[in-house]
C-alpha cells in the first residue's frame, strides 16, 4: 500500500507516523544508575554521562538524594523546554 509504513509490527499511516514520533519523545533527560560500589549517580539518558551540578558530578550518593536530584533536574529540564526558568 502507498504511503503506509510499518513500525514496530504495527501499519502506520502518514498521519499516524507524526503521532507515533510525538509520544516517543522523552520528557525527562536524568535516570538513575548504580555503580559498583553500590552507591548511586544521576545520570544524562541522552549521552550516558554522569550528570553534574555547579561542575560536581552527582555520582556516590544514597538512593534517597539520588532520587530527589532526578526529580529536581528533571523537572527543570522540562521548565526550561517550556521556557519557564528561574
Amino acid at each position: 500500500m502507498a504511503g503506509v509504513d510499518r513500525w514496530d509490527g504495527l501499519t502506520l499511516s502518514p498521519y499516524s507516523k507524526t503521532i507515533v514520533a510525538m509520544t516517543t519523545v522523552s520528557t525527562n533527560r536524568y535516570d538513575l544508575r548504580k555503580d559498583a560500589d553500590g552507591s548511586w549517580a544521576v545520570y544524562d539518558i541522552f549521552t550516558g554521562q554522569t550528570a553534574e551540578v555547579n561542575g560536581m558530578p552527582q555520582d556516590g550518593l544514597d538512593i534517597q538524594t539520588a532520587d530527589d536530584l532526578v526529580d529536581l533536574l528533571n523537572l527543570e529540564y522540562i521548565n526550561r523546554r517550556k521556557g519557564r526558568t528561574h
